[in-house]
């Protein structure tokens, strides 16, 4: 707070006079609710002395009529939503872009975490020399740096070579076209390897993918930044506690722009910038199908661009705004106990002028230690990791894990999942703030909506273990081949009828047989061959000509003669594309999943209440700050790293490139739903269990010594 602005501000046992106008010891007015005032919107602006009037001058001197909290506010709140929508956008694409480059949910899950470890390095020394900075022009070079890495995120699909996609509409020659999908004789793999055929980019791209990543996480310190910025431009408490509330219920707008945003993208094939016109494949429920993941970061960080620049022409501090519609209400920050979120980030922990650094650090380890042996604050800290965990892991993967499970594009998952957590995000969290507000609750109250949200938000998530189907029938991978000879355990692809097929084993182009099981490939089901004109009479089997066609297929039993230049073949015959399979559990899934999002956004605001009131005052600043630190390093660090890990061994047929290992091609859908949704639902009895733990550990005599001085509620998340 700058020393002008001490000056306005009231001592909490000065009285007004009659005529409601105090002096102050420069003999400046003050007035209980308009000081010296230009008013704007329902705000009055109070006046600053000539020593730091260069403070709050903009940029550019024609910016100091919009320079206010508003103005900031219009700029820092689209900011704060596409931040939050870039991580949801890559958790909705993550299963595109393993797809394309060959990925595996554990790398997946690896680079999801690299930003988070930089924004936790950042985060400690913002929070220390934050506030000392020129906090706008701060805030424009992390956002500028952020635009940076998101487009580098971008850059692997602008240095690979274009998707390998054989349209049915656009090769008239079917012998060359469907040369790699029928059975021949030749060891096909082995000859694409030796001769450099490799398509594999992984590494240059993996290399990018982090390197944006790392970029990303500078993005962290924008937000204590902006909380201290539009706090220490406030007189009043109210004020202040109304911009940082908006600022939290807004965010919760990002998720849902992240999500529709993959759903628009991923509907549009990944090389239309390269292809054009009738060579843009039009069918997304193709296996083959690679949405173009590449273009919200495109435009995610053109936006993030144009943002941050605006933060360059704010001045260094906001001039001093108070609420000009709250009479007596309106308080006095300096006059009061009550602890305010922005104080985190400016809490000095080691400063004291009196007796030395090493008297600091001493007093810092006695507070490190009331805060270690306090067991309430121990179980809430980890009931609300297991949360962040959540987040970081169930909702990065949960896109994916809808694709899979109920077989529907990415950019369908995407806009559900989008969808059912808007609610949640944004509507639970003002609720959760009005029944603490309207029932004054106190530490055990608190304590009671963590238990029972918590303890209905697991109830909830028991049944998502039986909203899934078996799995798909599918030939050598999920069923054995219709034959007498011993196969062995699956997934076995190759059998006695494609032995000499040489069929590669790093596709998977699906095709329906006539008995009415999908093979992974015409290949795989020992087709020699393409209907053509004359080879025989389709309207029988109750097929198009429109369709493609596979025939001799040997390991489709029930087949017949088809005559061909090389005379009459026999054999099965398959139409490209898998076997008619749906899953009906969707909408149930959907239903669920929203009513648990709903009664998890309803904890953050009680958590984070409930932290600072079992505290010592002193320690609340301390107590955030580790609490932040710990949720980011139980929570969001390990959490896409152990969900990957977990859906990577539910994988039943993955990209073998020249003896690489990529993208999962077929999950075992049953493994994969009760070992991803078990995980979840792991998580969410341990976050109950912590939570009854954190209301029985609450000491009766830390709740008399906070009854006094009660925490200002507001809609947040914890840091």
């Amino acid at each position: 707070m700058s020393a002008s602005g001490q000056q306005l501000l009231m001592n909490e046992h000065d009285t007004l006079p009659d005529n409601g106008v105090a002096d102050d010891d420069d003999g400046i007015n003050v007035s209980r609710c308009d000081m010296n005032v230009s008013k704007v919107g329902a705000y009055s602006q109070t006046s600053e002395d000539d020593d730091d009037i260069n403070d709050t001058d903009c940029l550019i001197h024609s910016c100091n009529r919009i320079s206010n909290p508003v103005a900031f506010l219009s700029v820092i709140i689209p900011l704060f939503v596409l931040f939050i929508a870039a991580p949801v956008y890559l958790g909705a694409c993550i299963s595109t872009i393993e797809k394309q480059f060959q990925l595996s949910s554990s790398q997946s899950g690896l680079i999801a975490t690299v930003n988070e470890i930089v924004s936790l390095t950042i985060i400690i020394f913002v929070t220390y020399y934050g506030s000392k900075t020129h906090r706008p022009r701060l805030m424009g070079v992390s956002g500028i740096i952020c635009a940076t890495g998101l487009f580098l995120l971008a850059v692997p699909h602008f240095i690979a070579n274009s998707v390998e996609y054989s349209s049915n509409d656009n090769d008239t020659d079917e012998s060359t076209k469907h040369n790699n999908e029928l059975c021949s004789l030749g060891d096909v793999t082995e000859d694409r390897c030796a001769s450099g055929g490799s398509t594999v980019e992984q590494p240059l791209s993996v290399f990018w993918l982090v390197i944006g990543q790392i970029l990303v996480g500078f993005e962290a310190p924008i937000l204590p930044l902006a909380i201290t910025y539009l706090d220490d431009s406030t007189v009043d408490s109210t004020t202040s506690s109304i911009y940082i509330a908006g600022i939290y219920i807004t965010m919760g707008v990002g998720p849902f722009v992240g999500f529709f945003m993959s759903f628009q993208c991923l509907s549009l094939y990944v090389d239309f910038d390269r292809v054009h016109g009738e060579n843009i494949p039009t069918d997304p429920t193709d296996p083959r199908w690679i949405g173009a993941w590449w273009l919200g970061f495109v435009l995610v960080s053109v936006l993030v661009l144009v943002l941050s620049v605006p933060l360059f022409f704010f001045p260094r501090n906001l001039k001093k705004y108070e609420c000009a519609c709250c009479g007596g209400s309106s308080k006095n920050k300096d006059a009061e106990e009550e602890f305010n979120i922005a104080d985190v980030y400016k809490t000095d922990f080691f400063k004291d002028k009196q007796n030395g650094i090493l008297a600091s650090l001493k007093g810092f380890v006695v507070a490190m230690k009331r805060i270690l042996v306090n067991p309430t604050l121990m179980f809430l800290t980890i009931a609300v990791s297991c949360d962040f965990a959540i987040i970081a892991g169930f909702m990065f993967f949960v896109a994916k894990y809808i694709e899979n499970q109920f077989a529907v594009t990415a950019a369908v998952a995407a806009i559900i999942i989008g969808g059912i957590q808007l609610p949640g995000t944004v509507f639970s969290n003002i609720l959760s703030s009005f029944c603490i507000k309207k029932f004054d609750l106190n530490q055990f109250g608190l304590g009671k909506m963590m238990v029972v949200f918590s303890f209905f938000s697991f109830i909830f998530a028991i049944p998502l273990l039986f909203m899934g189907c078996s799995n798909q029938a599918i030939v050598g991978v999920t069923t054995h081949y219709d034959t007498s000879f011993s196969q062995g355990s699956l997934p076995h692809l190759n059998t006695t009828c494609n032995s000499n097929c040489a069929c590669p084993d790093d596709v998977y182009t699906p095709v329906c047989g006539s008995d009415g099981i999908t093979y992974i490939s015409a290949c795989h089901a020992g087709c020699t061959n393409v209907w053509r004109d004359g080879m025989g009479n389709l309207d029988k089997l109750g097929l198009s000509t429109n369709d493609t066609i596979y025939v001799g297929c040997s390991c489709i039993t029930n087949g017949k003669e088809w005559e061909t230049a090389d005379g009459l073949i026999k054999g099965g015959i398959s139409t490209e594309g898998s076997c008619d399979w749906t899953c009906d559990k969707l909408l149930a899934f959907s239903l669920l999943v929203a009513i648990i999002s709903v009664f998890a956004a309803m904890k953050p605001n009680p958590g984070t209440m409930l932290m600072l009131r079992c505290v010592e005052s002193s320690d609340r600043a301390l107590a955030i700050a580790f609490g932040g630190v710990a949720m980011r390093v139980l929570g969001f660090f390990p959490a896409p790293i152990y969900f990957g890990s977990m859906i990577s061994k539910t994988c039943l047929i993955r990209q073998d490139s020249c003896s690489h290992e990529g993208a999962c091609l077929v999950y075992d859908l049953e493994r994969y739903r009760y070992s991803f949704v078990g995980l979840f639902i792991g998580l969410k009895l341990l976050a109950t269990i912590l939570a009854m733990s954190t209301y029985y550990s609450i000491n009766p005599d830390r709740f008399k010594e906070n009854k006094e001085s009660k925490t200002k509620t507001m809609p947040m998340e914890p840091l």
